[in-house]
């Protein structure tokens, strides 16, 4: 799949610990629908200034390339989510509720090679797979920062 830590740890899913959820989890507390246009490959990925203070999101660049793979969207977040991150075409890319779960809408776990393995609906593979080639070494060291960071908070608060 990608650089991901494997496995996720179990105490992930414990309110007492964080958690995270990404696209295909879909949020119970979010409403996800038809985002129109599909968003396939490297995306520039926009960071809303309240990434200033999340633990996950602090410090990064202002636009972060991000793979994605997807027709439906995060429609609406629930009312006491923070909302961190945003593309042109799907508006709720990432967001928090509280200080131990998020939820992204891209794919932070997907290095290019796994865009070799989608099917391939309305986009030119070899394009999107290019993109994605070219954005990884700005992607890969971003996400993977998140990701142990994420971990960090999941050992402390375990």
């Amino acid at each position: 799949m990608g650089w991901w830590p494997r496995p996720w740890p179990v105490r992930c899913r414990t309110s007492a610990s964080a958690w995270a959820g990404r696209c295909s989890l879909r949020w119970r507390a979010a409403r996800c629908g038809d985002a129109g246009a599909p968003e396939n490959g490297s995306v520039p990925v926009t960071l809303r200034p309240e990434t200033a203070s999340d633990p996950l999101f602090h410090g990064l660049p202002p636009v972060v390339p991000a793979i994605e793979h997807h027709v439906d969207a995060i429609t609406a977040l629930p009312p006491d989510a923070v909302w961190l991150a945003e593309t042109e075409r799907c508006p709720y890319q990432a967001f928090r509720v509280g200080g131990r779960a998020w939820g992204v809408q891209f794919h932070p776990e997907v290095l290019p090679e796994r865009i070799r393995a989608w099917e391939v609906d309305g986009f030119d593979p070899d394009e999107v797979y290019a993109g994605a080639v070219a954005d990884e070494p700005i992607s890969t060291p971003i996400w993977r920062e998140v990701a142990t960071r994420f971990a960090k908070l999941v050992a402390e608060r375990g």
